[in-house]
Parts: structure tokens; C-alpha cells; sequence
């Protein structure tokens, strides 16, 4: 092998996809990665018979310019060891389940709240806000303090 002339650090999403782009252009690389397989964040782990995925924001592709060439590129590599499922998350919120993303679906949570989330929401938008603030009161500025306390919060803590 030639001298490499890029090192990528890390055998994730984004370095194998880089690896893939100079393999294209002929460039010289070499990934270093510290687990003993790639894929990062992108793999399933199997423990006593259960199966967990390392994380929920694993590859969301969607029909698109920019999205159908990733889309694409994914496609051609692992295409027949990919499994599509159409995603239907849901939040747990006063009781109920609100559909994801809890801001394009505050008509599913309890007219209280939803105005609240809504009027707060409308309030924030366009406001500037600090780059030294806390992330809770960088939530609280960005999206009002109802929607910040019922998803942004408790969402941000659990991860």
C-alpha cells in the first residue's frame, strides 16, 4: 500500500464514508479505530437473546436531493443487509402518546399544554439567545419553558 496521504480517525458512518469517497478518487488512506470492528455508533449488539441497537438516530434516510445520495451510497453498500422499517416513534407525555417530533404534533397533547407549548414556542422563535447559557436554559430559550420541561429536558437527560 502506498503512504497513506489521509488519516481518518474513527471506522464510523463518517470515516467509512470517507474512506469510501478517496478509495473513488484514488487517494491514499488509512482508518484507525479503536473497537475491533467498524461501525461506531452503527451496529446491533445481541446480549442473552435480546437485540439492541447502540442508538435510536442509527440512519434516517428520506427521498431527497442530498438525502438520495446517501441513500444511494448506503443502498449499494449494504442494501441487502439493511432492513427498512418505517418509523413510527412516539413520545409518552400527560398520559398520552404524542407522534415524534412532539413540535409538529402539539394537537395530540391536552389543549392546555398545546397552547402553552404553541404561544411559548411562537415567543422564542427568532430570539437571540447566548452562546454561555446553561443547556437547560438554552432549551428554555429556544422553545419556551413547557416544551423544554415536558420533552427537550427529560429527552436530553435520558440520552
Amino acid at each position: 500500500m502506498t503512504d497513506p496521504q489521509v488519516v481518518i480517525i474513527g471506522g464510523g458512518l463518517a470515516g467509512l464514508s470517507a474512506g469510501h469517497a478517496l478509495a473513488k478518487a484514488g487517494v491514499p488512506y488509512v482508518i484507525l479505530e479503536e473497537e475491533a470492528r467498524p461501525g461506531g455508533l452503527c451496529r446491533t449488539e445481541s446480549v442473552e437473546g435480546y437485540t439492541f441497537d447502540y442508538t435510536g438516530h442509527l440512519l434516517h434516510l428520506k427521498d431527497g436531493e442530498k438525502e438520495g445520495e446517501s441513500r444511494d451510497l448506503i443502498m449499494d453498500l449494504i442494501g441487502d443487509e439493511l432492513d427498512e422499517h418505517e418509523r413510527k416513534a412516539s413520545i409518552f407525555v400527560e398520559d398520552t402518546f404524542v407522534p415524534y417530533p412532539i413540535q409538529a404534533h402539539f394537537g395530540s397533547l391536552p389543549l392546555v399544554t398545546a397552547k402553552a407549548c404553541l404561544e411559548e414556542l411562537k415567543a422564542a422563535s427568532g430570539q437571540p439567545v447566548s452562546g454561555d447559557l446553561s443547556f437547560d436554559k438554552w432549551a428554555e430559550a429556544q422553545f419556551g419553558r413547557t416544551l423544554a420541561e415536558l420533552f427537550m429536558l427529560p429527552y436530553n437527560q435520558k440520552l
